[in-house]
């Protein structure tokens, strides 16, 4: 006869149910809600500022019409939106802040670890624009002025919420909160 503690078995939500609660997903990763929920920052507020000082400093120095430059601004960052999907936004902010790059790695990986816990194949992750231009299962450049492709993304395949979005079964609120999870 043992008397030694035993150890609780792990739980493998893939090998059973897909429904996994908020409290389950903290007990299988040991992690709190409030490390799983993203932190707000003030990032573009201040981003926001400096260039329109910058902006304001340029047009007194170089004697520019003030509103000349923030339409330029504007009609620079639509053409970057509608051209490349923000790729060229995306690089300015990864080069002042270097940071970003590890920030959106944890991130995608969340969303990797889930859709493994919850039973769903990931098919791909991209962690920039550039790489999900150049990837057709995020958008790529096939859609019209680049719209379509994401910043940073990880796709997986679902059956059920395939099957429903396509109306071949009705959706249902598990697949939807499976999704959301995600």
């Amino acid at each position: 006869n043992n008397n030694r503690p035993t150890q609780p078995l792990p739980i493998y939500p893939t090998a059973g149910s897909k429904l996994i609660t908020p409290n389950l997903l903290e007990q299988i990763t040991n992690l709190t809600m409030s490390n799983l929920t993203p932190r707000p920052t003030n990032f573009f507020l201040y981003g926001g500022i400096a260039l329109a000082i910058s902006e304001g400093l340029l047009s007194l120095y170089f004697h520019i019409n003030f509103n000349l430059l923030v339409v330029a601004t504007l009609l620079l960052a639509l053409a970057d939106q509608l051209l490349v999907s923000g790729a060229v936004f995306e690089t300015i902010l990864r080069i002042a802040l270097p940071e970003l790059k590890t920030r959106i790695t944890k991130h995608e990986a969340g969303h990797f670890l889930v859709a493994y816990l919850l039973g769903c194949p990931v098919e791909g992750v991209v962690l920039s624009t550039w790489a999900a231009m150049r990837d057709g299962r995020f958008g790529g450049r096939s859609s019209s002025f680049g719209t379509g492709a994401v910043s940073a993304g990880t796709s997986y395949y679902d059956l059920d919420l395939s099957e429903q979005i396509a109306g071949k079964l009705p959706l249902t609120r598990e697949s939807i909160d499976r999704y959301s999870i995600i």
